[in-house]
């Protein structure tokens, strides 16, 4: 039987133990978690065709950091706005919370999806501290909207 011998030293010991723990740090799942998330509510109840309703977004950041996140409803053929389909710009901090409000219009069941970005603009967060995450930088929702005659 043969036997490797290898000269360890404590030091090198030490080196291999740090790159290892380094490697098992760089494969956690918290380099895949969402910078934030965007919930997307509609009236509980069916809504009239024609009939003026509200629909709210809510983006939640999940970062310590601040970051610019733009929130923008996915027009559809089935939705009219009538008061205008707005993109909205804010910075969200750690654990912000904001609300969006569109005022729609519907015509028939449609689906509906509000869609949140983290973006580069400038000069929205105080002092431009602002940080664009690497990944995720995009979140969506769609539910169905039902709308009676």
């Amino acid at each position: 039987m043969w036997r490797l011998r290898l000269p360890v030293t404590p030091l090198w010991g030490a080196a291999l133990l740090l790159g290892l723990c380094l490697q098992l740090m760089a494969q956690d799942p918290i380099q895949n978690r969402k910078p934030f998330t965007v919930e997307l509510v509609l009236p509980q109840t069916p809504v009239k065709a024609g009939e003026d309703f509200t629909v709210i977004a809510t983006v939640t950041s999940n970062l310590r950091e601040c970051m610019v996140v733009q929130a923008s409803l996915q027009a559809s053929q089935d939705l009219t706005f009538p008061y205008g389909n707005f993109n909205y710009t804010a910075c969200l901090c750690d654990g912000d919370r904001r609300n969006y409000y569109w005022d729609v219009t519907a015509n028939r069941t449609t689906k509906v999806t509000v869609m949140a970005e983290a973006t580069e603009e400038k000069n929205i967060c105080t002092e431009d501290l602002a940080v664009r995450p690497l990944s995720n930088r995009v979140d969506s929702q769609t539910k169905t909207l039902n709308v009676t005659a």
